[in-house]
């Protein structure tokens, strides 16, 4: 037998449920997903960055052969956010050579208030030292990320 108390229950969990007005679902306020298809690091002549890009905090970064594996988090939770990496072709006068990676987050008005969290990765074939295809080194920097890491291949 149903009791009022177990319909009461469940007329709240489904005004909840529906009340969300998000086409994908969240599982509550720490959601993680994995972006794990590889994107390679656009390299452009010239390249600038953006003076914003939506938010986003890089909670650890490490490279892994010839990927970029970055741990991020951001607000969201309700569409598809982006993030594509880009480099100029100028590298710094050092040795090991030194880069600058940009990573540009595209939100898509995102305007749900979900912290997700997230893996991405990102190919790091496209910005080895030209003239250098082994037994080389780049150093590289990266926005939202303390420090330098090393890519050697």
């Amino acid at each position: 037998m149903i009791s009022l108390k177990n319909i009461a229950l469940l007329l709240f969990v489904v005004g909840v449920v529906t009340s969300c007005n998000c086409k994908k679902k969240t599982g509550g306020d720490s959601e993680t997903k994995s972006n794990m298809m590889s994107n390679r690091v656009i390299v452009q002549s010239g390249y600038i960055a953006p003076e914003s890009t939506d938010p986003f905090t890089v909670e650890n970064a490490l490279v892994k052969g010839d990927n970029l594996i970055m741990y991020v988090s951001y607000g969201g939770g309700c569409k598809t956010h982006e993030f594509k990496a880009y480099a100029s072709d100028v590298y710094m006068k050092s040795m090991p050579p030194k880069l600058g990676l940009f990573i540009e987050h595209n939100a898509n008005t995102d305007l749900c208030k979900s912290i997700v969290r997230d893996t991405l990765t990102f190919d790091l074939s496209t910005i080895k030292y030209p003239g250098k295809d082994k037994d080389y080194s780049v150093v590289f920097t990266l926005n939202n990320w303390k420090g330098s890491l090393e890519y050697k291949y």
